[in-house]
């Protein structure tokens, strides 16, 4: 979970971890960059709008570092509080592969997130 509002990491990290996730939180982009070479991660909630760097750049970046390393590539849900139409598609462009509008009901995070894991299950199996 990658957020610069720390009401929203603990918010989510807390849901997802008592609904049986591993989560691990970063205030920012350059925090997760740091993160993702430690450890593999299956999914990344990432927010778009962030200081330093922003969501899409993060993305970016984590994405070309897996190529490069040939790791096994995340599942990245984007949130932002802009409208979600408006920036899927970037979104999708980049190698996301969804995005939710804030504030979202936790609900359809973990919906999200559910989905996210069989795809990547799909995904490895190929």
């Amino acid at each position: 979970m990658v957020d610069d509002e720390k009401v929203i990491t603990s918010m989510v990290s807390n849901f997802l971890t008592k609904n049986g996730y591993d989560v691990d939180t970063a205030e920012s982009g350059i925090k997760a960059l740091k993160m993702i070479k430690n450890k593999n991660y299956s999914i990344v909630i990432l927010d778009v709008c962030m200081s330093q760097i922003d969501g899409y750049e993060t993305l970016q970046k984590m994405n070309k570092f897996y190529t490069e390393k040939q790791v096994q590539i995340t599942s990245t849900i984007m949130i932002t509080g802009y409208d979600v139409e408006d920036i899927l598609q970037k979104c999708k462009e980049i190698g996301a592969y969804t995005a939710l509008h804030r504030p979202f009901k936790l609900c359809v995070l973990l919906e999200t997130v559910k989905h996210a894991e069989k795809f990547m299950r799909k995904y490895q199996s190929r």
